[in-house]
């Protein structure tokens, strides 16, 4: 039921790209933008920009950022009396745990949202889905910590299989893992600092 919509985006690519999924989303179901500004990343005074957003009396108040980001919003909209009026939402970043600790009652009635991306035609999506389907019923993962956590699931394997199923085996095969295929189909490696690249 909420059509009118106030963005607050990081300025930064996470966040523009929410923004632009958002806007055509908004557009679809009949809503209307209206207010949209960026704020730089790190920024902790939000009241000018959520005075601004009190005026256009929106309905919920999407927000990018990080968990810090959140907990400022939420407790100086709190404060300014625009929230809980409006609903606060906002993407996976919701989840973090310095806004599940430092928010507290100031994020009460909060949304986090996840997204799961279905685009590409790889095969090891595909079976996923399927398999995803005959398991739940649903056609779709409800958020991408379905994914993550299959990866894992096989990167532990793929451990275990090479380095043996004890934890000094498992550290072991974690080790010399170098790359493995994550769900979208591409080729994940990593360097010798076990970082992805």
């Amino acid at each position: 039921g909420w059509k009118r919509l106030a963005f607050l985006i990081q300025d930064e690519e996470y966040g523009r790209g929410v923004a632009n999924g958002l806007q055509a989303g908004v557009k679809q179901w009949g809503g209307e933008v209206v207010f949209q500004k960026q704020f730089p990343a790190g920024e902790k005074e939000f009241r000018s920009y959520l005075t601004e957003i009190q005026g256009a009396k929106p309905d919920a108040v999407v927000g990018t950022g990080f968990g810090m980001s959140h907990v400022s919003i939420l407790k100086q909209g709190r404060e300014l009396g625009l929230f809980p009026a409006a609903r606060y939402l906002a993407p996976c970043t919701i989840s973090e745990i310095n806004f599940l600790t430092l928010a507290g009652a100031d994020g009460d009635g909060a949304i986090g949202t996840m997204e799961f991306l279905t685009g590409t035609k790889s095969k090891s999506l595909a079976d996923f889905l399927g398999r995803w389907t005959a398991a739940y019923g649903s056609e779709v993962p409800v958020d991408h910590y379905a994914a993550l956590n299959y990866e894992s699931v096989q990167v532990l394997a793929r451990a275990i299989k090479s380095g043996g199923a004890t934890p000094a085996g498992v550290l072991k095969g974690l080790a010399s893992l170098k790359k493995f295929q994550s769900l979208d189909g591409s080729v994940v490696s990593m360097t010798a600092a076990r970082e992805v690249q």
